[in-house]
């Protein structure tokens, strides 16, 4: 089973960046992008194995890439 993602940059975030972060840990299964009330920008990424996902949210979370502090964590469901 999948897991999802919640996913900030410090630069805001795209589709393509989002799809370029994860891809090394395996197939992204669905990916959407949201503003949280606060006005910043996240995306959503839902990755095919759990496995793969605590892979990118281990080695991406805090890191700077590209001159952008990247935020990953589980994401929760709202509501």
């Amino acid at each position: 089973m999948g897991k999802k993602l919640a996913v900030s940059s410090s630069n805001g975030i795209d589709e393509e960046f989002a799809r370029e972060l994860f891809a090394p840990y395996g197939e992204v299964i669905s990916l959407s992008l949201a503003t949280t009330d606060g006005g910043r920008e996240i995306a959503i990424v839902e990755m095919e194995s759990s496995e793969g996902a605590e892979q990118a949210m281990a080695d991406l979370d805090g890191n700077n890439i590209n001159g952008s502090f990247i935020q990953v964590t589980e994401a929760k469901r709202v509501g």
